[in-house]
C-alpha cells in the first residue's frame, strides 16, 4: 500500500491495524473512545439531572432505587413461584 497516498478510509483502516497491533484491542479500542469528544454540554446536563444534590443524595436516590427494584424483582419471582 502506498503510505503517502491513502484515502481517509485506509488511513483509518491502518491506524486501527497499528494501534490493535502495538495496544492490543481493548486497549486500541479505550484510545480511539477516547478521542471522541461527544455532544452536548455536560454542566447543563448535569444542572436538569440533579440541580443541586449533593452526591451523597444522589447516591442516596441510586441505592434506594435499587432497593425498589430489588424488591420488586423478589415479589415477581414470588408470584410465579
Amino acid at each position: 500500500m502506498n503510505k503517502s497516498a491513502m484515502t481517509p478510509d485506509e488511513l483509518s483502516a491502518e491506524g486501527i491495524k497499528v494501534l490493535c497491533r502495538e495496544l492490543g484491542p481493548v486497549n486500541a479500542a479505550r484510545f480511539i473512545q477516547q478521542l471522541s469528544r461527544g455532544s452536548g454540554n455536560y454542566v447543563d446536563e448535569r444542572e436538569n439531572a440533579f440541580g443541586s444534590m449533593s452526591v451523597e443524595e444522589i447516591f442516596a436516590e441510586i441505592k434506594d432505587a435499587r432497593a425498589r427494584n430489588s424488591d420488586r424483582s423478589r415479589s415477581a419471582n414470588a408470584d410465579t413461584n
